[in-house]
């Protein structure tokens, strides 16, 4: 008799433990997390990919009753639709450079310390003539861009008809139309590229090329100035991560570059 009062007493506890979990997630607050990134090593044809699980990871660790719900979409989409007004933002952005969304002061939107380091360069054939590695190399050759993406010194000498510009929906097409001679060049970052060259159809022949103008960017997440809580939670976590094995694992595994822990070793 005893033994079953305890039994009904410990599946009533378990119960209501559940229950209290279940109540807590669905009182958080989902706040949508935007992603510009559809392809790997970001975004795998699973579904699955780094931003998984980087929210993943940020959502086990975010203050109960803030959550991000990764919301995948195009940049020029983003810009066009979500931050035409940026005093009225309220979302994140996953894994941007403040200039990427015209903000290189910083001064529209919240940004976190750096999450990962990156860097930009062109893509060539090996056939193409010559080596590209300043931006007035450049002049006179077929550029393959991205809708929505921003290029820094490349639009210039696109506006200035310096080299003819030939825009895509995503990075795969943009290195296909390489591959098939259409364009002379493209430019992705180091990351990207190394996830997307074997989908080119000519890996072999391609060079990743950093011009001399193309400085190492830092990929930051960026929080709507009306949502300050979220991002001091966001900043805490950005800061303790470097020296979180389970995020080192996460960075190895997608082979990326993040900061590195400066904490002592042994603390």
């Amino acid at each position: 008799m005893w033994g079953d009062l305890v039994a009904w007493s410990m599946r009533r506890a378990a119960v209501g433990v559940a229950l209290f979990a279940a109540c807590a997630a669905a009182s958080a607050v989902e706040v949508a997390a935007f992603n510009t990134y559809e392809h790997p090593p970001f975004v795998q044809e699973t579904g699955r990919g780094f931003v998984a699980e980087l929210l993943r990871y940020l959502n086990e660790r975010l203050p109960a009753g803030q959550r991000l719900r990764q919301e995948d979409v195009p940049r020029e989409r983003l810009m066009r639709r979500h931050l035409a007004r940026p005093q009225d933002f309220d979302a994140v952005l996953l894994l941007l450079a403040p200039a990427f969304v015209d903000d290189p002061s910083r001064s529209q939107y919240l940004w976190t310390e750096t999450l990962l380091f990156d860097q930009n360069g062109v893509v060539v054939r090996d056939d193409l003539g010559r080596e590209p590695r300043r931006l007035d190399d450049l002049k006179g050759l077929r550029f393959g861009g991205v809708l929505g993406n921003r290029y820094a010194g490349i639009e210039r000498l696109a506006e200035q008809g310096l080299i003819r510009r030939d825009d895509a929906n995503g990075p795969v097409s943009s290195l296909r139309k390489l591959c098939a001679g259409r364009i002379d060049f493209t430019q992705l970052s180091r990351s990207v590229f190394d996830a997307l060259a074997e989908s080119s159809g000519c890996a072999t022949r391609l060079r990743h090329l950093p011009l001399a103008e193309s400085a190492v960017f830092e990929r930051r997440i960026g929080v709507g100035r009306r949502n300050r809580a979220l991002f001091e939670a966001l900043q805490r976590l950005v800061a303790e991560m470097p020296c979180d094995p389970d995020w080192q694992a996460i960075v190895a595994r997608y082979q990326l570059v993040a900061p590195r822990c400066a904490r002592p070793a042994g603390r």
